[in-house]
């Protein structure tokens, strides 16, 4: 492991390089080194004459579908991580936005994407992360380890892929960086060739590089990658002004990951010092993806992406492109608590697997077992995990692992995790295999949200009630309390439901109150306490709403509160019937207060020069 932080203080950059020019560069620079630009049929004796074909292989990569998410913010570089009603929102340096620790700091931007479309712009906001508390790290005037932001936009398109198709969101990761991984990069702006500065009007700048990971600093969060401007092969890219905010990619499991964001870098350093000609510096995606999550439950995190839940299947990449890629397909290895597929057979019978999955409720600790319905989609059939028949021509070859109600009629509700291991087989050479560990988060129960402009409202459940006269409890849990019995009386007053929030923005947690009222279905609006089971005339009657009321509420902050309650529904007259019903708390108050004075979670800013 190395750590090379001493000493590395370098200029702030709005950019990305393939190499490092001895000259000053205007803003916005993009060089290859020479031996890059050699690989890639570049002649140095006439650089200017053959930059121009190196130049479209760089930028046909940085169009890649993988990359498609990255565009232009400003004067910087960005990258789409998905849409969430009117907003759009991005990952990017903190240092190309106006930004403060803990705060949403109005900002006005427009964010271009690879085919130069406007997808977001207007006043938005951007998030800084908090400091961390007793942090170990010296002051300084700027830290390149947490020089991260999301910018949240007004959305004004959806980003699209080659094809027209709705771009998929880009996975970040959550497993650190690696010493010696390769990473790519994505720049926009002038061009050079080593040491050379090479312009050339009415072209794309758009351009694509790679380095290697050499260095840690400031406790792992933050990662150098080298540049050598003449011999660099594994170190041929570099950062350098107008990439700022640029997203460095990896491959792991085969999937693309956003694995840190461009803060800056130093020139030139000298050979004493270092073996390398220029160092770029980013912080490590891993150590903010659950706050970047919490800013925007949206964003797809690595653990996420191949994850089994109730509501969406694992599908896997597409294995086509491996050796044997026709004929990849995938047994269950032994492990504790799992039961599935385990030898290969070749039958080409359109069909599908089952896998056994031990799993524990999160909230009571109960143990159970979870069926699922694993495939191969071969291209021109469906078959079972574990049949090597290929498709001749077929150009999918894909892994499904879904979870489905009726595969699972005994299957009390609550909220199941657990994990499993799939081997990924290569034809009928069991020596040659990958293994893909898969997590389970089975919410096996109704969800909902409430928000401050949306109340959540129940379907009906007295019908699957004996008697029909349900009513709601809170039951025991960490952050959220309620009524705990049931009564029969009539009254027409909310109940209260107390739940603890996180504010995304400023870290701060705080108590906040929603009411609940549940329809007796007696007519003329009456509405009773969620925990009143009466009912009008013997009708079943039971649907419960559950809402934020800004009056309950007056001295809640500007901010992004997140939360949770699970509800349990029960019958006055049958105690076996129990569901429970999972609410997610999403209280965006930024907005409403933008007008308002600032708070410690809320600044105004001018627009970035």
């Amino acid at each position: 492991m190395v750590d090379v932080r001493k000493g590395l203080a370098g200029p702030l950059l709005c950019g990305l390089a393939v190499g490092l020019s001895a000259v000053s560069f205007p803003a916005h620079s993009v060089v290859i080194s020479e031996a890059r630009f050699k690989e890639l049929g570049g002649d140095l004796a006439a650089k200017e004459a053959t930059f121009p074909g190196v130049a479209r292989q760089l930028r046909a990569f940085s169009l890649a579908p993988q990359f498609l998410a990255v565009g232009r913010l400003g004067g910087c570089t960005a990258t789409w991580l998905g849409e969430q009603g009117p907003h759009s929102f991005f990952l990017t340096a903190s240092h190309c936005v106006q930004s403060t620790h803990g705060h949403a700091t109005r900002n006005r931007l427009t964010f271009l994407d690879a085919k130069g479309r406007v997808i977001a712009a207007g006043e938005g906001w951007a998030v800084k992360p908090p400091k961390v508390e007793g942090d170990r790290l010296p002051p300084r005037f700027f830290a390149f380890f947490d020089d991260i932001a999301v910018v949240r936009l007004p959305r004004r398109s959806t980003p699209t892929d080659w094809f027209g198709a709705p771009l998929p969101p880009p996975v970040l990761a959550e497993d650190d960086l690696q010493i010696g991984e390769v990473v790519h990069f994505i720049g926009y702006g002038a061009r050079g060739v080593g040491e050379t500065y090479i312009h050339r009007d009415g072209e794309d700048p758009r351009m694509s590089g790679e380095s290697t990971i050499s260095a840690f600093f400031d406790e792992e969060r933050g990662v150098y990658s080298p540049f050598q401007p003449l011999d660099g092969r594994s170190f041929s890219a570099g950062i350098d002004r107008g990439d700022s905010g640029s997203a460095w990619w990896r491959v792991r499991q085969g999937d693309w990951q956003v694995s840190a964001v461009t803060a800056g870098g130093n020139g030139r350093l000298p050979k004493r010092s270092s073996p390398w000609t220029w160092l770029s510096m980013a912080p490590q995606v891993s150590r903010y993806a659950a706050w970047i999550d919490g800013i925007f439950p949206g964003a797809v995190l690595q653990s996420e992406r191949m994850s089994v839940t109730a509501s969406a299947p694992f599908v896997s990449r597409n294995h086509v492109g491996d050796p044997s890629g026709q004929r990849v397909h995938f047994l269950v290895p032994s492990q504790l608590g799992v039961e599935g597929p385990a030898d290969s057979r070749w039958s080409g019978a359109t069909g599908f697997s089952m896998i056994t999955v031990a799993v524990k409720e999160t909230r009571t600790g109960a143990t159970a077992k979870v069926r699922l319905r694993a495939h191969r989609d071969a291209g021109c059939r469906v078959l079972p995990i574990e049949d090597a028949m290929s498709c001749p021509g077929s150009q999918i070859n894909r892994l499904k692992v879904a979870f489905r109600t009726e595969d699972n009629p005994g299957l009390k509700p609550g909220a199941y995790t657990g994990r499993f291991d799939v081997n990924v087989v290569a034809g009928l050479d069991v020596s040659r295999q990958e293994r893909l560990t898969l997590r389970l988060d089975i919410r096996h129960l109704l969800r909902g949200q409430v928000s401050t402009t949306a109340t959540y409202a129940s379907p009906n459940l007295a019908g699957h009630a004996a008697y029909g006269a349900v009513y709601y409890t809170v039951p025991a849990q960490e952050r959220a309390r309620g009524p705990v019995a049931g009564l029969w009386n009539g009254s027409d007053l909310p109940s209260r439901i107390l739940v603890t929030v996180r504010d995304a923005v400023s870290g701060q947690e705080r108590e906040i109150v929603l009411r609940a009222r549940r329809d007796p279905l007696c007519g003329g609006g009456r509405m009773t306490r969620m925990e009143d089971a009466i009912t009008c005339q013997h009708r079943s009657a039971g649907p419960v709403t559950v809402g934020f009321h800004r009056e309950d509420n007056p001295h809640l902050p500007a901010g992004l509160h997140r939360g949770q309650v699970t509800l349990q529904a029960n019958d006055w007259m049958d105690r076996n019937f129990h569901q429970l019903i999972e609410l997610d708390v999403d209280l965006d108050t930024l907005d409403a207060a933008a007008g308002a004075a600032p708070d410690q979670a809320m600044a105004r800013a001018s627009p970035s020069p």
